[in-house]
């Protein structure tokens, strides 16, 4: 916790797949998560991000460091480490 905050940004059309990644960024200690269906220009951490061969992704960043997104729960939990 004394490293800062995992910043995440989880992008896609709703459902079941989305709300298992967010789900688990929210239950993260040190997470600060934002979901939205796609790409927001006026929101820093969701410009530019988009799903992933039409699934949900997750991308994790920390300190200004963000990592290729994930699109399955395991792939998001190794992100958040």
């Amino acid at each position: 916790m004394l490293d800062g905050p995992h910043e995440v940004a989880i992008v896609g059309p709703p459902g079941a797949q989305r709300e298992s990644l967010a789900n688990l960024a929210r239950h993260h200690p040190t997470a600060v998560v934002v979901v939205a269906g796609g790409s927001d220009e006026a929101i820093p951490l969701l410009a530019g991000r988009g799903p992933v061969d039409g699934r949900a992704a997750a991308c994790v960043c920390r300190h200004h460091v963000c990592a290729a997104p994930v699109t399955d729960v395991e792939g998001l939990r190794v992100a958040l480490g």
